[in-house]
């Protein structure tokens, strides 16, 4: 057991996350036209003028749509565009382990040993748990924002009088 692997483990090097995922776990105990609100929210994050960040875009839109967010400002009050924030990074999957990392790309991974592999994902106390506390243990939210290892071979095994796929001749 002395291999290593590459190991991505966004969730340790953005702590955000976390706040991401709890933000999801408060949306699903919120009324439904406060889901509806931040549903709104989302949908139009894209359609949004590209010049204002992500917490000004969230600002604007309360004050756009406060008397729908009545409920939420008495709740939340300064801090309601944090939250909103928050739940745009996790509906957006800002910082989530399933980025595609390709051949030489220049964005570089971990290593992890297969027993360091192990007790990350058996730990009661560790950040995978914590992960899962954040969503309030909906797997699914957390599933994104999961550690992903990633296998690599350098091999010159290959048989070259082998056809590429696609080059297969009928």
């Amino acid at each position: 057991m002395n291999n290593s692997y590459y190991y991505f483990s966004t969730h340790t090097t953005t702590p955000s996350i976390y706040s991401y995922l709890e933000a999801y776990n408060e949306y699903k105990n919120l009324d439904e036209e406060s889901r509806c609100m931040l549903d709104l929210l989302v949908k139009e994050y894209h359609k949004r003028d590209k010049t204002l960040n992500a917490i000004d875009y969230c600002y604007k839109f309360i004050i756009k749509h406060q008397e729908e967010f009545h409920e939420l400002i008495k709740l939340k009050g300064s801090s309601l565009k944090y939250f909103l924030n928050h739940y745009l990074g996790y509906s957006q999957q800002w910082g989530a382990s399933t980025q595609s990392f390709v051949k030489n790309s220049s964005k570089k991974a971990e290593e992890i040993s297969e027993q360091e592999l192990i007790q990350e994902m058996t730990d009661a106390k560790g950040s995978i748990k914590k992960l899962l506390n954040s969503s309030g243990k909906d797997l699914s939210a957390v599933k994104p924002f999961l550690p992903a290892i990633m296998i690599s071979l350098d091999t010159n095994t290959r048989d070259k009088g082998l056809p590429l796929h696609g080059d297969l001749q009928e």
